[in-house]
């Protein structure tokens, strides 16, 4: 088969969470299927710190993919046209963007936070995404999604059959793992001056509820300006400005620090010397952070709405994203009640081990063998 891929978001060094989702699963698959070429589209030259096996061929779009606009040219007419050259089998994307072509088409929406929040996305990025969208999901031949609380969504809103939509999960990256002591006080000293501190993990999005979470903490260390400090990683985006009045009005500033964005080896290092992770999403697909800490032995706070406590099950904290004072009494249990850090701790790392990106890539590609045209029925792998 020669199997088309939207490869946009491999962006090497700036994997976010649908990036690392196609890179882990795409690698894996072309490894373990050298018998299929994978036509890489990308809207930029080929990164020589890749490393895909040689079936692995890229091809770059002349449209860059960076405006909904120039989006609507590549999907719509550059990319179709490359699918038709390099005759093409069947199309794959992993992330929600699809093509009007009748090839058959395995498309992965990884959640509907652009219909549950739009008002947090640009307009024009959001005028595409719900009008699209959603016919990208339908015209897809099979369909996959990251949890069950976003199959569902996707069946409801979108009005798209069961049968259509396959759930295939997340992981934890094998480099999440315990740190030995040495390490921590490494890592505790590069960041926060040998002190414990607590860390949030994500692009700062209005969904990331922050806001809520710095209220709590604040709370927190009025009461008890020993606590821990909160090291907040990742990047601003789309809408800081909650965000930024929330910081001015706090009486503990001086406990943040953020980060900025981490390459992923300090993101392990980061979360692995934590005393806790907190992610008291509003909206989550999956929200990787949450195995990768438990991954890492360390407890975790987390939402008990949306897709995350299908992926914490009892092995977190759970709080109610909207309550600040609920969450202030989560974190400071995961602080101070020893046995039920130890619990999390313990839970966590055999939660977290029931996931793997090497299930990942078999069932997404068990997903897309659904869709091979008949001549590869004598090839199905089982």
């Amino acid at each position: 088969m020669k199997i088309a891929v939207n490869a946009q978001l491999l962006l090497f060094d700036r994997l976010e969470g649908i990036g690392r989702f196609a890179y882990e699963t795409l690698w894996r698959m072309c490894s373990n299927h050298p018998e299929h070429d994978f036509l890489f589209i990308s809207d930029r030259p080929t990164d020589a710190r890749w490393n895909f096996p040689n079936n692995v061929h890229w091809i770059s779009t002349r449209l860059p993919s960076r405006h909904p606009l120039l989006w609507y040219l590549r999907f719509h007419w550059e990319i179709p046209r490359i699918l038709k050259k390099y005759g093409a089998d069947v199309f794959l994307s992993p992330d929600g963007w699809s093509v009007p072509s009748a090839l058959p088409k395995l498309v992965v929406l990884h959640d509907l936070n652009f219909l549950e929040a739009p008002e947090n996305i640009p307009l024009l990025t959001r005028l595409y995404f719900k009008h699209f969208f959603p016919i990208y999901a339908r015209q897809a031949q099979v369909l996959v999604t990251v949890s069950q609380f976003s199959a569902l969504d996707i069946q409801q809103r979108l009005g798209i059959p069961a049968s259509k939509v396959s759930v295939v999960y997340n992981a934890a990256g094998t480099d999440f793992k315990p740190l030995e002591e040495s390490k921590i006080n490494q890592i505790q000293a590069q960041f926060n001056q040998g002190k414990p501190y607590l860390v949030f993990v994500g692009a700062q999005l209005p969904r990331k509820n922050i806001p809520r979470l710095l209220q709590a903490l604040d709370a927190i260390w009025s009461e008890n300006p020993q606590a821990p400090n909160l090291l907040l990683v990742g990047e601003p985006m789309w809408s800081g400005t909650e965000l930024n009045s929330v910081v001015k009005t706090m009486k503990n500033p001086n406990k943040l620090n953020f980060t900025g964005r981490l390459q992923r080896p300090q993101v392990a290092e980061v979360i692995g010397a934590a005393d806790g992770l907190l992610l008291p999403s509003l909206f989550e697909g999956f929200g990787i952070p949450v195995l990768e800490a438990m991954a890492c032995g360390v407890p975790v706070l987390t939402s008990n709405s949306t897709s995350l406590p299908e992926v914490a099950a009892d092995a977190a904290v759970l709080v109610n994203p909207t309550d600040v004072q609920h969450i202030k009494q989560g974190i400071e249990q995961l602080l101070y009640n020893q046995e039920l850090r130890q619990q999390c701790i313990e839970k966590g790392l055999n939660r977290s081990s029931q996931f793997s990106w090497e299930q990942s890539a078999e069932a997404l590609f068990k997903n897309l063998e659904r869709i091979f045209p008949d001549k590869t029925s004598t090839h199905s792998h089982d």
